[in-house]
């Protein structure tokens, strides 16, 4: 994989110190963090929603999913970011100690989305959290709403597919083309 350089955030403010919290342990050794990988997926079977895949080198696979007549269809799009995004993602997975964020406790109501955020560090380990759609988790939200801008920004692109969305979709392959 390629490195990147990867330039630390001041994350909690410029004090000449990282943050260390469990997500940056987590994380492993700075010069590393440019191989995190990023995986969103919000999909609910009656009402669609998006999947976004982003590579630390700016690769990034958003799954736009709508319910049509026959089924859900999907437009796909595939763009590289600047690799910045990484940057911000990361600040915003640690500065929200993403890896401190509890799973939703409660049973679900039927037909309620629950989307999940996964982080993958450079040694491919992977930590999920997901969220009923009703629970409310500022700093869930606060990851969540930096994913949106990405999706917002890749939308405007010209989709590289659309018909039929497939549940099982092969991201990783999807990010190394």
């Amino acid at each position: 994989m390629r490195k990147l350089l990867f330039i630390p955030l001041c994350v909690l403010g410029c004090t000449g110190k990282s943050l260390v919290n469990k997500t940056s342990r987590f994380l492993g050794d700075e010069s590393t963090w440019g191989d995190a990988r990023f995986i969103v997926q919000d999909v609910q079977g009656l009402w669609g929603g998006v999947e976004i895949y982003v590579a630390g080198t700016g690769k990034t696979v958003v799954r736009v999913v709508t319910p049509e007549e026959g089924g859900l269809k999907e437009k796909r799009y595939v763009s590289t970011l600047d690799t910045s995004v990484n940057q911000i993602l990361i600040g915003a997975f640690i500065k929200n100690n993403f890896l401190t964020i509890n799973d939703s406790e409660r049973p679900g109501i039927p037909d309620e989305a629950h989307p999940s955020i996964t982080l993958i560090n450079a040694e491919g380990e992977r930590h999920t959290v997901w969220r009923w759609d009703g629970d409310m988790n500022k700093r869930f939200s606060n990851i969540m709403s930096e994913f949106r801008k990405i999706w917002e920004k890749v939308e405007k692109t010209e989709p590289v597919f659309e018909g039929e969305f497939m549940w099982e979709f092969d991201w990783v392959s999807a990010l190394s083309e």
